[in-house]
């Protein structure tokens, strides 16, 4: 895992969002003591969260714990867009898509 990739998509979806360090911190059930610090150490990339908080992250967030350790710009956008697509526009696209060729 790359954790400066997840330390800089934390950040971009924090700011998306609209949300402070401390108020992340807050919404993902942190004390306000320890909010913002401890955000800011995942953001600086001098902690790494476990994953029951990646997941608490990702709801308040609004993405895929996927967007996180994406390595490529390009899929981490789609992942976003997926995300906030309704499931009958995923399937749409999915059917829309060729189907994947047996690997030889």
């Amino acid at each position: 895992m790359d954790v400066n990739m997840f330390a800089t998509r934390l950040r971009m979806a924090r700011e998306r969002m609209g949300f402070t360090q401390k108020k992340l911190g807050i919404l993902i059930g942190l004390t306000p003591s320890v909010a913002s610090p401890r955000i800011n150490r995942y953001e600086r990339e001098s902690r790494q969260p476990n994953v029951t908080t990646v997941a608490r992250i990702s709801k308040v967030l609004q993405v895929s714990p996927s967007y996180f350790y994406e390595p490529d710009d390009l899929i981490a956008e789609i992942i976003l867009r997926l995300n906030r697509m309704p499931r009958t526009h995923i399937e749409a696209l999915l059917s829309s898509l060729p189907p994947l060729e047996p690997k030889q």
